[in-house]
């Protein structure tokens, strides 16, 4: 017999509060790297102080006075052994580089010195913080998804085989943002340690100023502290509850659960909002966290449970070979994991009736989708030199949930779809800041001489923005591989009826979806800019004392500060392209295509590429298919916006990716 709804609430309150408790333990690790962190940074201060201060103090001209000869040997010494524990640590490779700047530097001030001690700590700080968050959620995700189905297979008394979340379904629910500023863990650690650096950096250097002796300072900094250690405990239990509903939210789909009911711990601490929700039955299609399931505000403790019309209705269920069997009262999860997740015997296990059953939601019959594999490549991205960075864009690519399987296939047939390098037509690899597929072709035949492809080099942190670049540049080659006459210069995609009949009628509308997504687009990535060119400026600022005080020579100076305008202009764009989930960009190029380039000219898309290329026909069909692949890859959400606003298109782009995969017999 199924049980009560005490029943279920009960036991999915448990499961919720030992997912607290895995952060709870988490927690209490993350305290005591704090604490060694701030003991770090308060004997650094003191080692400081006492090398540089006069009658217990130090001002802020006394702290930018330049190193001494020898004092520069020491510095580079320590940050060569920075550079060590940081590879070994695995840190960001932004502060590696900013690192190895530093030991090449031929000047630096006193401030530096403990600006650059104080960092460190924080970056390794932030990279067990990094380590042990990613650690709990994985464990949240993998061990709630099989507890679920354990608590809903013994709840009903009937068990069948359940598959345990592979790695790769793993990494794209950890790696999907949820949250209204479509921001991921990741960044919210990252946008802490930023705010924790500049606080500390921001009080070190007020109190200098302001002549606070070292332990006033100390106090300060270990108030900044303090808010991040807040900060980073409020994150660690707010993901918790959202990637606990994940896992509920899977293991429901999977096992053919129709509704679900909210729970929420009624006592003094539950808010009005959560407890005026406590006990509302919703449809599993609304299950939406943040908005329709908890968490619905930070720290939020609310969970969920299944929910039947006949809570004490005779329930069967199967698997996909139709066994099912009756769950003994006293049969515990190890046991239970070991018959029906692992794949053990069911010795003892009595088999049950399926005159009625819950049977597992089947996929959509499509394709699946392919795993890409470095020989499904053309040979010059398996080089040597060029085989880094495409496994890299294959593992990102592997591990995405709901790209469309046609467009991956695609992708994955590069190699038998190859008529340049193939047919001994020159083709070369290689990396700038300019993105494109360029060709080359002999005056005399008009015969395709040359083709090179200029893709980004994947690094950092986030690599979305860049392997929706790759993509976008690799479906230009795809196109290009397509050609009508391989002999020639042109693109496939040109010459699809629907798709140029499409443009060449010019439309200035965007839907009002997607027009608010281009405006709240449009003012993340002025925040970005404005908060990095800030940041450049503070750089710039320095650089310029430094050289008025003859610290630097002027070939130095205009060195430092060429470089800090384009590192600015290089994370402004890595950032941007990767704002609000990324891809964004390329769907507002779809639109400037739409308009004939006047979009962008009249400021209503952000990235496009202007009326000059997009007069041209050809240039729209060209970069719509670029565009459409990325997305259908990376951002298949968006797609599926598209497909329901501009249905004809969607339609046209699909032909397009059908007829280019008939070419290898798809």
């Amino acid at each position: 017999m199924s049980k009560s709804t005490d029943y279920w609430r009960g036991r999915f309150s448990i499961l919720a509060d030992a997912a607290h408790r895995d952060a709870g333990s988490y927690l209490n690790d993350l305290e005591t790297m704090y604490r060694e962190a701030e003991r770090t940074v308060q004997a650094d201060l003191e080692r400081w102080y006492g090398r540089f201060a006069t009658n217990n103090g130090i001002s802020l001209t006394e702290a930018r006075k330049m190193l001494t000869t020898g004092q520069m040997e020491e510095f580079r010494w320590t940050v060569d052994q920075y550079i060590k524990i940081g590879e070994q640590a695995n840190l960001s490779p932004e502060w590696l580089k900013k690192l190895e700047n530093a030991s090449a530097r031929f000047h630096v001030s006193r401030l530096e010195t403990i600006q650059l001690q104080i960092q460190q700590q924080m970056e390794l700080l932030y990279g067990g913080q990094l380590d042990g968050l990613d650690g709990l959620l994985k464990n949240v995700v993998s061990n709630g998804y099989t507890h679920t189905a354990f608590e809903i297979q013994k709840g009903l008394g009937l068990g069948w085989d359940v598959a345990a979340l592979n790695q790769r379904k793993l990494e794209t629910l950890l790696s999907r943002p949820w949250t209204a500023d479509n921001k991921t863990f990741l960044d919210r650690c990252w946008e802490n340690k930023a705010h924790l650096v500049s606080g500390v950096q921001s009080t070190l250097t007020q109190g200098l100023l302001r002549g606070d002796g070292l332990q006033k300072i100390t106090d300060n900094i270990k108030k900044e502290f303090g808010v991040s250690r807040y900060k980073a405990g409020r994150l660690a239990h707010t993901e918790t509850t959202y990637f606990n509903a994940q896992a509920s939210r899977e293991t429901y789909k999977d096992l053919g659960i129709e509704k679900i009911k909210i729970l929420e711990t009624p006592d003094r601490h539950t808010c009005d909002l959560c407890g005026g929700l406590d006990g509302t039955v919703i449809p599993l299609s609304q299950f939406e966290p943040g908005v329709t399931v908890p968490p619905f505000h930070p720290n939020c403790r609310g969970t969920t449970c299944p929910y039947y019309d006949d809570m004490e209705g005779e329930r069967a269920a199967r698997n996909a070979e139709g066994e099912v069997y009756y769950i003994p009262v006293n049969m515990n999860y190890q046991a239970w994991k070991a018959a029906f997740v692992d794949g053990g015997a069911k010795d003892g296990l009595t088999a049950a009736a399926v005159d009625v059953t819950i049977k597992p939601k089947q996929a959509e019959s499509k394709r699946e989708v392919p795993e890409l594999s470095p020989d499904m490549f053309p040979p010059e991205f398996r080089a040597k030199g060029e085989m880094k960075n495409t496994k890299a864009m294959m593992d990102y690519v592997n591990v995405l949930e709901g790209p469309d399987p046609n467009v991956v296939a695609l992708y994955g047939k590069m190699g038998e779809l190859d008529t340049v390098g193939a047919k001994g037509i020159p083709f070369k690899i290689s990396h700038a800041s300019s993105h494109a597929v360029q060709t080359s072709y002999y005056r005399a035949t008009g015969n395709l001489a040359e083709v090179k492809l200029t893709i980004p080099k994947l690094a950092g942190e986030n690599l979305t923005g860049q392997v929706t670049t790759m993509l976008h540049e690799e479906m230009h080659l795809i196109d290009l591989y397509c050609r009508p006459d391989p002999a020639k210069p042109g693109m496939f995609s040109s010459t699809n009826k629907k798709l140029v009949s499409i443009f060449q009628t010019t439309k200035t509308d965007i839907p009002k979806v997607f027009d608010d997504l281009f405006d709240a687009f449009d003012k993340e990535c002025a925040r970005i800019r404005n908060e990095l060119l800030n940041t450049r400026n503070t750089l710039l600022q320095g650089y310029t004392d430094q050289y008025y005080a003859h610290a630097l020579s002027y070939s130095e100076y205009k060195k430092l500060r060429n470089a800090a305008i384009k590192d600015a202009e290089a994370a402004i764009d890595y950032q941007c392209r990767n704002a609000m989930g990324g891809g964004i960009s390329s769907l507002e190029d779809i639109y400037d295509a739409f308009s004939g380039g006047t979009a962008r000219e009249a400021g209503l898309v952000r990235y496009g590429h202007g009326s000059a290329y997009y007069q041209d026909v050809s240039n729209r069909c060209e970069e719509t298919i670029a565009n459409y692949g990325a997305l259908s890859v990376v951002r298949p959400d968006l797609v599926e916006l598209l497909r329901q606003k501009e249905p004809e298109l969607a339609d046209a782009l699909d032909e397009v990716i059908q007829e280019m995969l008939k070419k290898v017999g798809e």
